[in-house]
């Protein structure tokens, strides 16, 4: 004898009326199983990138990378100029402070890849110096 049960049940703000039936065990069929609500299979975590840390993003030879995201207020090289490590490349002001950015490497200013007033994201590329 099957022991069953009715609940009302709201899902999404969507009301249904469910019956619950408790069955003793007992073996089943392939049919049975075929016929069953299939539940999707989990899908594989995704794998999650660490972001880099300050000291990463400045070790990159000649690549200059934002920080932290904000907006470029001064730069303060030309293209094909020649720098020295720790020369100030550019300010990118971020909560309301000016940060300077400098020079990972000595060399030569390849390329400028931000105007005055752009806003930049973290990780994007500003300066590269060969």
């Amino acid at each position: 004898m099957l022991n069953q049960r009715k609940f009302k049940i709201t899902i999404n703000d969507k009301t249904f009326i469910v019956n619950v039936e408790e069955i003793k065990e007992q073996a089943v069929t392939s049919e049975q199983v075929k016929s069953g609500i299939e539940t999707p299979s989990r899908a594989p975590p995704i794998p999650r990138k660490e972001p880099k840390t300050t000291k990463e993003l400045i070790a990159e030879k000649g690549i200059v990378r934002a920080p932290i995201p904000g907006v470029i207020i001064s730069i303060d090289v030309e293209l094909e100029q020649e720098v020295e490590t720790g020369e100030s490349l550019l300010v990118l002001e971020a909560m309301k402070m000016e940060n300077e950015i400098h020079s990972p490497v000595k060399g030569r200013v390849n390329e400028i890849r931000v105007s005055k007033g752009d806003r930049v994201n973290r990780d994007d590329i500003l300066v590269v110096i060969n």
